[in-house]
């Protein structure tokens, strides 16, 4: 199966994957899911070139079990070191972010610190609100993952426009949370 979904990224056209288990994985299957994540991470960078990611959300905990851990800890590490990356669960704190720091270490850049833009069971405000974590996060050196990067246009400025006025409201949120709107190509 990692070999097909490499494959699919090549004849696609994109770049890898984000490996989102969200359903209890049995304890004596774990080692084999790590083993998985670093296959397809092999596979992924072999027919799509050492750009490929392969980045894991943190769902699972060392024993399968589903427990978001909201940073890298010794639960998701294992997880963490079978691929490129890992997308953190949106719930945390601070003082999470300095812990997932250590723990990865030199990878730091490939924690990615989710971010809910709905805020959602978060400490931050939802929509521009959001940049007091995003400031949290390039604070702690960590990259970012923004999670319903849609609410602009779903809740915002944007909501109900169409065309460069979108595009205008759609950016000036995007500023405000201190991000570069990435373009199409």
């Amino acid at each position: 199966s990692a070999e097909l979904l490499a494959a699919l990224c090549s004849h696609y056209g994109f770049d890898g994957w984000l490996i989102n288990i969200e359903a209890p994985v049995a304890p004596s299957a774990v080692a084999s899911l790590a083993e998985w994540l670093q296959l397809l991470t092999i596979c992924c960078k072999h027919r799509v070139g050492d750009h490929a990611l392969v980045i894991y959300y943190d769902s699972l905990d060392a024993t399968g079990q589903v427990r978001y851990q909201n940073s890298l800890t010794s639960a998701n590490q294992t997880y963490f070191d079978s691929c490129d990356g890992i997308f953190t669960n949106y719930w945390w704190h601070p003082s999470e972010l300095r812990t997932s720091a250590t723990i990865a270490g030199s990878r730091r850049h490939d924690v990615y610190v989710g971010v809910d833009c709905f805020a959602r069971g978060v400490s931050y405000a939802a929509g521009p609100g959001c940049s007091a974590a995003v400031r949290e996060i390039a604070t702690a050196d960590l990259s970012l993952a923004v999670f319903a990067p849609g609410w602009s246009l779903e809740c915002g400025d944007a909501k109900g426009k169409h065309g460069d006025e979108a595009r205008r409201c759609d950016s000036s949120f995007w500023e405000a949370l201190g991000v570069r709107r990435f373009r199409s190509r």
